[in-house]
């Protein structure tokens, strides 16, 4: 299975390594896209690579999303950072996660806009979500209780762009952190 834990030297704990289409699948509830869609894993020497891709339909609708079930992963302790690293293709489609904490609340993590060639690391902030669900619309930033359990992964493809092709390498995460088990439940002292 491609998800799996382990620390690497810069004491981060890999959560996922996208080198199967078949353990990320393309959610056809979540999807707006019209066009066609692929997925594929690709060698590029340094790693395998899954290559997300999108040739819009000529009635697409502007804002198109393609999501991608993500296996179930929770991560507990004290994480700090989120790092994707992608191979960028330049079509500034935006890259974000979906994700709940021990209290059920919901949050998105947003890696910004894929507006480069190449590889490069896209880093979310664990303790700062951008977007938060929850019964208490009031409560715009309330805080993250670990363990959180990742969810889905968002690829929001640029209005502009006739075609994309974004490649996602791995998923970890920075911090004194450590792989939970897998599915929220609620921990007795919240």
């Amino acid at each position: 299975m491609s998800a799996w834990a382990r620390r690497s030297a810069d004491m981060s704990l890999l959560l996922y390594k996208f080198d199967s289409a078949d353990d990320f699948p393309v959610l056809d509830s979540y999807t707006t896209a019209r066009g066609v869609i692929s997925s594929h894993v690709e060698d590029r020497g340094d790693g395998s690579v899954l290559r997300i891709c999108l040739a819009r339909h000529p009635d697409e609708v502007p804002d198109t999303v393609i999501v991608l079930a993500l296996p179930l992963v929770a991560v507990d302790g004290e994480p700090e950072r989120l790092e994707l690293t992608v191979h960028g293709d330049g079509s500034r489609c935006r890259l974000s996660i979906d994700a709940s904490d021990a209290r059920g609340i919901g949050f998105s993590y947003s890696f910004g806009q894929v507006d480069f060639m190449g590889k490069r690391t896209c880093r979310a902030d664990v303790c700062k979500p951008d977007e938060v669900w929850d019964e208490c619309q009031h409560n715009h930033r309330p805080q993250v209780t670990p363990p959180i359990q990742l969810l889905r992964l968002r690829i929001h493809f640029n209005r502009s762009a006739a075609q994309a092709s974004v490649g996602l390498v791995a998923l970890s995460v920075t911090g004194n952190a450590h792989r939970g088990a897998s599915g929220i439940a609620k921990r007795k002292d919240l």
